[in-house]
C-alpha cells in the first residue's frame, strides 16, 4: 500500500496512526524507516536487528552489511510484521528493500501518485481538505470561544472572502495552527490575519522559498505554511510558554510548532 499526496497533507500521521491501531496484528513488530536519504537506509535497516528491534542471535557481533542480511533473512520468514518506508520517491528504492517473501506486509508514504498496479502496490491517495471541511476547522476554535455560529460569519460575503484567501493560502494545510491562532487572537479580524501572511511572506522570500525547494511543494503553499507557523512561534513568550518554546528547541522544526501550540490551545480550551 502506498499513501500518496503533498507534503504536509497528512500521510506520515495517517501511516502512524495505522501502525498504532494495527499494532495487535503484526505479532513480528513494526518497523518504521526513513526513506529520505538513501545513503542512510542501510543503517537503518541494519538498526532493526538490534536489541531494540527483532534482537538478533549475534546480532551485535556482525558487519554493516552482514546485520542488514540477517534482518532481510527475517523479514522473509512467515511471521506477520509491518514495514513502513517513510518518504520513498524512488521506486527503484522500493524494489530493493522491500522483502520479496514472507509474512511482512509493506506500507509507504510518498508524494508521487503515479505508481500502477503494475508496480505492485495499491495507492490511496489523499489530497487536502474541501473547503466546506476548511472553514470548520479554521473557524470553530474561534467560534468555541466566542460562542457564535460559523455559519453566521460565512455569511457575510468579507468574512467568506477573507476565509477563502486564508485557506487558498494555506493550500487547506495548517488550518488547526491558523484556527487555534485566530481563537487567540478574538479581535483579529480574518482579512488582518491573511494581510499578516502575506507580509511575513515578503519579509522573509529567501526562507519559505528554501523551505518550499527541498519539500517539493507548489511554493505557494508551503510559503504560506511556513508564514503561520512563524506566526504562531513568535506569540510564544518565554514567561508563559517556556516548555513550548523548550520543545521547539530540543525537536524537528515543525513537529515543534505544532505540538507546541496544539498543547497550549488545547490546555487555555480546557482549563479556564
Amino acid at each position: 500500500m502506498v499513501i500518496s499526496g503533498m507534503a504536509g497533507v497528512g500521510k506520515s500521521q495517517l501511516a502512524g496512526e495505522c501502525a498504532h491501531r494495527l499494532r495487535d496484528h503484526f505479532p513480528g513488530g513494526v518497523f518504521w524507516l526513513s526513506m529520505t536519504s538513501p545513503e542512510d537506509i542501510k543503517v537503518q535497516v541494519a538498526g532493526c536487528g538490534g536489541p531494540k528491534g527483532l534482537n538478533l542471535p549475534g546480532w551485535d557481533g556482525l558487519k554493516l552489511d552482514d546485520q542488514v542480511a540477517a534482518v532481510k533473512r527475517a523479514w522473509a520468514m512467515p511471521v506477520r510484521r509491518l514495514i513502513i518506508f517513510d518518504n520513498l520517491e524512488d521506486k527503484n528504492l522500493l524494489k530493493q528493500w522491500r522483502p520479496k517473501t514472507g509474512g511482512g506486509q509493506v506500507l509507504v508514504t510518498s508524494q508521487r501518485g503515479d505508481r500502477r498496479k503494475a508496480d505492485g502496490v495499491t495507492v490511496l491517495s489523499l489530497r487536502p481538505l474541501m473547503r466546506s471541511a476548511s472553514y470548520q476547522v479554521l473557524l470553530v476554535p474561534r467560534a468555541y470561544e466566542q460562542e457564535a455560529q460559523i455559519e453566521a460569519w460565512l455569511a457575510d460575503p468579507q468574512q467568506r472572502a477573507a476565509a477563502d484567501a486564508i485557506c487558498d493560502e494555506l493550500g487547506d494545510l495548517a488550518l488547526v495552527l491558523a484556527g487555534a491562532y485566530l481563537a487567540d487572537n478574538p479581535r483579529l479580524a480574518l482579512a488582518d490575519y491573511h494581510r499578516q501572511l502575506q507580509e511575513l511572506l515578503l519579509a522573509n522570500p529567501a526562507l519559505t522559498d528554501v523551505m518550499a525547494a527541498d519539500a517539493g511543494l507548489p511554493t505557494k503553499y508551503q510559503r504560506g505554511v511556513a508564514a503561520a507557523l512563524t506566526m504562531s512561534y513568535e506569540q510564544l513568550t518565554p514567561e508563559k510558554d517556556a516548555a513550548a518554546l523548550s520543545l521547539f528547541h530540543i525537536t524537528s522544526p515543525v513537529v515543534a510548532f505544532l505540538v507546541q501550540h496544539s498543547i497550549r490551545y488545547v490546555a487555555l480550551k480546557y482549563t479556564r
